[in-house]
């Protein structure tokens, strides 16, 4: 595109949440009020047009990661509950079920990672950085993580290109005492 628009807003305002999918089919995923009292489990899923309300996740968390980049299979990892979490939770749609749409529990990380970011799919993951400025990445394939390669700057609350495969993520920026630095 060559200029911004603005569409139909979330039906409740909300930071710290995770997304996944494209443009005209996307989840906006759990996530926290603005005031910072308040996590919410609440899973949306946006047509291009609207959102409408789909299964939430099993823990509310904010500043988690995500990874698969559908709205039919995606992947929520770590993140706040307020305290910094290993968990995974995988989202899964088949149109042909009474129930299309349901998170089911994950292998967790091997290291709680809190404020992180993640790129990949389902089964095919990869997490990094996190609160406390860690330098940790983890791979994840479909069951269970691994240790990977460190960041060269350890951050949180980085951002990331969240249709980046496993084996070309991008992360950028984040809080590095004061830095902001890509990778």
């Amino acid at each position: 595109g060559s200029s911004w628009s603005e569409v139909n807003n979330l039906p409740a305002t909300r930071q710290s949440h995770q997304m996944s999918g494209i443009q005209t089919a996307s989840m906006v995923i759990s996530g926290q009020s603005p005031t910072y009292t308040t996590l919410t489990n609440t899973c949306l899923e946006y047509d291009g047009t609207n959102f409408s309300t789909i299964a939430n996740v099993a823990t509310a968390r904010s500043n988690a990661a995500g990874a698969g980049g559908t709205t039919t299979s995606t992947l929520f990892s770590a993140g706040n509950t307020p305290s910094v979490s290993s968990l995974t939770e995988e989202y899964n749609f088949a149109a042909t079920v009474i129930t299309p749409g349901a998170w089911a529990s994950g292998g967790n990380t091997n290291t709680a990672l809190g404020t992180t970011a993640g790129n990949g799919s389902q089964t095919a993951a990869i997490i990094m950085g996190g609160a406390d400025t860690l330098n940790n990445s983890e791979l994840y394939n479909g069951s269970a993580w691994t240790a990977a390669p460190t960041l060269n700057t350890g951050r949180y609350g980085a951002g990331e290109a969240t249709q980046a495969p496993q084996t070309a993520a991008l992360l950028f920026a984040g809080v590095v005492t004061d830095t902001a630095k890509s990778e």
